[in-house]
């Protein structure tokens, strides 16, 4: 559950399922709240938020004749009003301001359903859906030992490197929906790195956390199928690679919406690495460095690890970030400074089409600041 700076307490918008007056009412209670300062209002049983009500034929002239008239004087014609069940909500019109309580019960409520959802979907998928495991640093071998000379090795002149203040899996949608405008030729999806828990799959996300990996598991099937309890605990020097993730919701400011769930075919699928940073390395005197050179060597390890495990699976894409900058303390300019010591190294030119570093932090925040100063167009 390492925290990052995934989520601030972002504001949130209702999710219908459940009460924000008293996060453990019953959907029946939630279902009669209504609130003229939201963004969706609820509908009429009978009526679809988002169709349209049938008209007759002459509506043309029904619609002259109502926009000539007042709205009260149309309600005293006797003539149904069209039921209005949604408006789009104006730049200034600030989203609902929801306390710990209720963005927690939100939470939860998304990770039941998420778990729901992702065992109906895969249940009914033909065929396999991918690989998952787990490996140690110590067993991958150096990419210059074994793939640079076989017909694997992409050789990319170049290698983008862009820091971006996003989600992780928004930034992945982001990066594999741009590919086409930004001369990506890679067709392979996205890579994400998953900031995990040593010790519980998915970290705290059944109880409503909203650190990185809690949000990646609220929004795809990583939980369901790719955090097996036999992957954990894990070792310092141990990770888990997934191979196939669906993406099933929007991020937690858009309530976790769900996507194209009659579609799943068309739902953004990403590959996952996940990797736990060491909670609380001892920090020296300034706190901006790792006390124990132990530490920075672990980490190092840990990203080239990380590295060869994608280029090994195709992935010229990929999307990492602050590793252990969040609860976790680790100092945000020696981890900066970790990535730009390790992409640079000589084994992994050639290898990544475009990396992204989704930094989710406030507007000018230390650790996006940190990263951009230091990766923001890196050359590799």
């Amino acid at each position: 559950m390492e925290s990052s700076t995934q989520n601030h307490d972002d504001l949130l918008p209702v999710d219908t399922k459940v009460n924000l007056q008293n996060p453990d009412s019953s959907k029946a209670d939630t279902e009669s709240i209504t609130d003229s300062e939201l963004s969706v209002l609820e509908s009429k049983p009978e009526t679809s938020p988002l169709t349209l009500p049938f008209r007759p034929a002459n509506h043309h002239s029904a619609m002259q004749e109502s926009r000539q008239r007042p709205a009260d004087q149309q309600q005293q014609s006797g003539r149904e009003a069209i039921p209005k069940t949604w408006r789009y909500p104006r730049a200034k019109t600030p989203l609902p301001t929801l306390t710990h309580a209720q963005k927690t019960a939100i939470r939860v409520q998304a990770a039941r359903d998420t778990f729901k959802v992702s065992q109906e979907l895969l249940g009914n998928l033909t065929g396999s859906f991918g690989l998952g495991y787990k490996f140690r640093h110590q067993k991958i071998k150096s990419l210059d030992s074994v793939l640079k000379s076989s017909s694997r090795y992409p050789k990319y002149p170049t290698t983008q490197v862009k820091v971006v203040n996003k989600d992780t899996l928004d930034a992945a949608i982001a990066l594999d929906n741009a590919a086409d405008m930004m001369g990506i030729k890679s067709k392979m999806r996205s890579l994400v790195l998953n900031f995990a828990n040593a010790s519980v799959p998915g970290g705290g996300w059944l109880n409503g956390a909203s650190a990185q990996e809690e949000q990646i598991c609220y929004r795809t099937t990583l939980s369901y199928h790719g955090l097996s309890p036999d992957f954990y605990p894990m070792r310092s020097d141990e990770g888990i690679y997934t191979s196939n993730c669906l993406i099933m919701r929007e991020n937690e400011q858009k309530g976790y919406s769900w996507m194209w769930l009659g579609k799943p075919e068309l739902l953004p699928l990403t590959s996952v690495i996940s990797v736990a940073a060491t909670q609380g390395p001892p920090l020296d005197s300034t706190g901006t460095k790792y006390k124990n050179p132990s530490e920075r060597t672990l980490m190092e390890d840990k990203m080239r690890s990380i590295l060869r495990i994608a280029a090994d699976h195709l992935h010229t894409k990929l999307v990492l970030g602050d590793l252990g900058c969040g609860a976790f303390h680790h100092p945000p300019g020696e981890v900066a400074d970790c990535w730009v010591k390790v992409l640079q190294e000589k084994e992994f030119k050639g290898w990544f089409e475009f990396i992204v570093f989704a930094v989710l932090d406030k507007k000018d925040g230390d650790n996006f600041l940190t990263f951009m100063k230091a990766l923001h167009d890196l050359k590799m």
